[in-house]
């Protein structure tokens, strides 16, 4: 019985390894994958863009930055959030995936195989 229970607790920690290895992964993979369709957006052509970093390089310029300062900070800003927004995409993504496994599970408990119950006299003691 104690080699039973060791082998269940090491399958369980495997298991419970390989899954935060799996979906560490994911999260890394689809944060990148996120970022390069939201950079697309970030260029001197888009007039969402434009406009933000031209307000945030005011900001920046009326606490006192320069404007070549102010305009390099706006676009490191700028440049947190769109990593920010990319991050939690990915974990929606993350999530809404794990979500589909858990139900993808359900059908699987009808398919397992009830215990039979023990009755009180059929208990060996040691």
């Amino acid at each position: 019985m104690n080699s039973a229970t060791g082998l269940v607790n090491l399958a369980r920690n495997i298991g419970g390894s390989v899954g935060i290895s799996l979906v560490t992964t994911m999260q890394a993979r689809l944060t990148q994958s996120h970022q390069t369709s939201l950079v697309s957006h970030m260029t001197p052509l888009d007039p969402r863009y434009r406009a933000a970093l031209q307000g945030i390089t005011a900001m920046l310029h009326l606490r006192g930055s320069s404007w070549a300062l102010g305009a390099q900070q706006a676009q490191g800003m700028l440049y947190g959030e769109l990593q920010r927004q990319s991050a939690m995409l990915a974990f929606v993504d993350v999530f809404w995936l794990l979500g589909l496994v858990c139900l993808a599970m359900i059908p699987l408990m009808f398919l397992m195989k009830r215990g039979r119950p023990q009755t009180s006299g059929s208990i060996a003691s040691h």
